[in-house]
């Protein structure tokens, strides 16, 4: 037995680390940019109390077990995507040797004893490698459903494991502390205490009431866990997108779930057709499109009462299946996810679990026992292929989105991601064609306003930008990049005041983050506040050394108006810089004429001088050879030039 018990752990350990091999690699996607790339509070792990938390609309808001990971990830290897997708292929393989033995142990408790290595392994070996769960893998924030996933198993092991003798006391409170981590990973983890009580009564006690007397302190520990859930959300804010009174109302929500269910069903059963997000998925808001799938479901949930009033070991994957779903696929509204194929990561394992033994059990009236097994076993093969196949479509973001538009051509947040996508990439007059569209199909989106806007400042369009960003302050204000552009729109609408704040706020968000520090120091530079410029411009070279940023350093240098400011030395050394890098630039002669002059050789300054207006007038740039020309004068008269 204990041959047979390693084997099948090897073979569960190996199919998921092989299939998810080729996905180690791939890109942050959808929600991991808000919640990893533009967190400030995943790059430290100190103070503790910010790396358990998130920014508000973050997946791992709420979650400070996910977010702590996360942290750690950073503090890793900062933002190299392999170590994070690695952390979620360990705990996805973890996760499945948990089924396996959970599973192991549950079934020798009924009359399938003599196979239950055999089919909890078959179970653990289908869930492992099913491309279902690709999306709870492969979106590095969508860890909450793998964490909670595991340490729901995780408890209901200990369960078992504190049912042997001698054992009770540890493995109890193991029960409990992994009930706890549940609770800190994703609100799904809510029946957990009451999942245990019902596996108890079902397998092991025979009834309720002898469960509770025979186990008071354990599920004392238990319903302690609800605390540790409560003060999690308490502790977190993922926006509009949860609760009554959004966007949708709940019996609407309701009524869309209950076709969403059929739909994972569905997917378990035949996964083509898979989409990382539902946004196109209508909302029913009739009954009459509700009626058929609703019926559909309530017959199953039915059938799993009936189940576990007759105390059928079946009956406590069913209704698991039920619990871990109820919470986003009820009347709770997710606004901003009508369906989604995570949170199927743990509803699938009960699936596997209650599938697998019953199909075992219907073959071998037919077949030999190796031959059912081998059937079984062979289902493994399209499955792991699908994830194979699923896992290369995350490696090409742009496609992974135009496979969704596929599927749902009116979705608007695989537009909008589209649009920032290729906005990244400088293909900005097809960014904005679909920045345009999610902004007409999904204007409730806490995104689309924010990716428009900056879609149009890149474009320079900043007129236009300006009301996008003021639509999205209220979703994105905490992050460093939405206020380092929103900074740089309210200074080209020569909103001084503002955009400083924006600009400076950025930088009290994120010190390290660098754009700011340009931007400050050209709107300070350009509003003669040339002591505030000058600490700014240092900053943003030091992180890259700009010609521009120099440009304007050295006239700070070479013309500030304030005494001590002003160092003609270094602001000749960097005019010779930029003469070198680019002789044919009027206004690097003009630099260095500028520094000269400050260091009284007013006829160096001269012919530096003659050098750039002959420049000026070869590039035909009339304004700037008025200028040159009033400041040559002033040379010749031996006055150095100061900025107005």
């Amino acid at each position: 037995m204990k041959t047979k018990t390693w084997f099948a752990a090897l073979v569960i350990l190996a199919a998921g680390l092989g299939v998810y091999a080729n996905g180690l690699e791939g890109p942050f996607v959808f929600d991991d940019h808000y919640s990893i790339v533009e967190s400030p509070n995943v790059r430290s792990l100190l103070p503790l109390t910010e790396a358990l938390s998130a920014p508000a609309g973050s997946v791992a808001s709420g979650r400070p077990l996910v977010a702590l990971s996360l942290a750690l990830n950073h503090a890793a290897g900062g933002l190299e995507v392999f170590g994070y997708h690695l952390v979620n292929v360990v705990a996805h393989v973890l996760t499945a040797l948990l089924l396996f033995a959970l599973l192991a142990r549950g079934l020798a408790r009924t009359r399938l004893a003599e196979e239950a290595t055999t089919l909890a392994g078959l179970a653990a070996l289908l869930w492992v490698v099913h491309p279902l769960n690709t999306d709870a893998l492969n979106q590095v924030v969508s860890r909450s459903e793998v964490f909670a996933a595991f340490f729901v198993l995780a408890t209901l092991y200990a369960f078992e494991r504190s049912c042997e003798s001698g054992a009770r006391g540890r493995w109890s409170l193991a029960a409990v502390l992994a009930g706890a981590c549940a609770m800190a990973s994703k609100e799904i983890a809510v029946a957990l205490p009451l999942a245990v009580l019902f596996y108890d009564r079902t397998l092991v006690s025979g009834s309720f009431a002898a469960a509770l007397r025979a186990r008071r302190g354990l599920y004392g520990g238990l319903a302690v866990t609800w605390v540790v859930l409560a003060l999690a959300i308490a502790s977190g804010d993922r926006g509009v997108t949860v609760g009554f009174g959004q966007q949708v109302s709940s019996l609407d929500y309701l009524r869309t779930q209950a076709g969403g269910i059929p739909h994972y069903l569905r997917l378990a059963v035949f996964p083509r057709g898979l989409a990382l997000d539902y946004s196109g998925w209508p909302f029913v808001t009739s009954w009459g499109p509700a009626l058929l799938p609703g019926f559909f479901v309530l017959l199953l949930l039915a059938g799993s009462l009936e189940l576990a009033r007759r105390r059928r070991p079946e009956a406590v994957p069913a209704l698991l299946f039920f619990a871990v779903l109820a919470p986003s696929s009820s009347f709770i509204p997710l606004a901003g996810e009508r369906l989604a194929e995570h949170r199927m990561y743990l509803p699938l394992a009960c699936l596997a679990s209650l599938a697998v033994p019953v199909a075992w059990c219907g073959l071998r009236r037919a077949l030999a026992p190796a031959v059912a097994t081998a059937l079984l076993a062979l289902l493994a093969l399209p499955l792991a292929w699908g994830t194979v196949q699923r896992n290369a479509l995350y490696q090409d973001v742009e496609a992974l989105w135009r496979d969704v538009l596929s599927q749902q051509p009116d979705n608007g947040r695989a537009h909008d991601q589209l649009a920032a996508l290729l906005a990244s990439e400088g293909r900005y007059p097809e960014a904005l064609e679909h920045g345009r569209e999610a902004v007409r199909l999904a204007p409730e989106l806490n995104t689309v306003a924010y990716n428009l806007g900056t879609i149009l400042m890149r474009m320079g369009r900043f007129r236009e930008a300006l009301p996008q960003f003021e639509a999205a302050e209220p979703f994105r204000s905490g992050t460093p990049i939405f206020h380092g552009n929103y900074g740089v729109v309210l200074g080209q609408a020569g909103r001084l005041d503002e955009a400083l704040y924006h600009l400076r706020r950025a930088l009290e968000v994120d010190p390290d983050y660098g754009p700011p520090h340009r931007n400050l120091g050209i709107l300070l530079f350009q509003a003669g506040r040339d002591r505030e410029a000058l600490g700014h411009l240092r900053a943003a070279l030091v992180l890259r050394a700009e010609p521009e940023l120099m440009l304007l350093l050295g006239k700070l240098l070479a013309a500030a108006r304030e005494r001590d400011l002003r160092d003609g030395a270094e602001a000749e050394r960097i005019a010779r810089q930029l003469v070198d890098r680019q002789p044919g630039d009027p206004r690097f002669h003009d630099l260095l004429a500028m520094a000269l002059a400050e260091r009284g050789l007013f006829e160096d300054a001269v012919a530096s001088g003659e050098r750039a207006l002959a420049g000026a007038r070869q590039l035909g740039n009339a304004p700037l050879a008025s200028e040159l020309e009033g400041r040559l004068t002033g040379y010749r008269a031996g006055r150095p030039f100061r900025r107005p």
